[in-house]
């Protein structure tokens, strides 16, 4: 197993498809290809600037597309809040 500390700005770009263009499988084939050897994520949060609230992994979302791989994330257990 393999973990990876990251804030939520990075977390976000991970899920940002420009990345992925050259594969046939685009996002969904990258991600099954980061996690498959058992990946941990720990993300850690970030202050909201214009809100002052804190958000953390599970708060962080992108394009609403992405919220079935966000939720698999979470199910999964492969990212850790701290």
């Amino acid at each position: 197993m393999i973990g990876l500390v990251m804030g939520v700005p990075s977390l976000l770009e991970i899920f940002d498809e420009k990345y992925y263009l050259n594969l046939e499988g685009g996002i969904l084939e990258a991600l099954g290809r980061m996690f498959k050897s058992g990946l941990k994520l720990y993300v850690y949060p970030k202050i909201d600037e214009e809100t002052g609230e804190t958000c953390d992994g599970d708060k962080a979302r992108g394009r609403a597309e992405f919220a079935v791989l966000y939720q698999y994330r979470s199910r999964t257990n492969s990212s850790r809040k701290y």
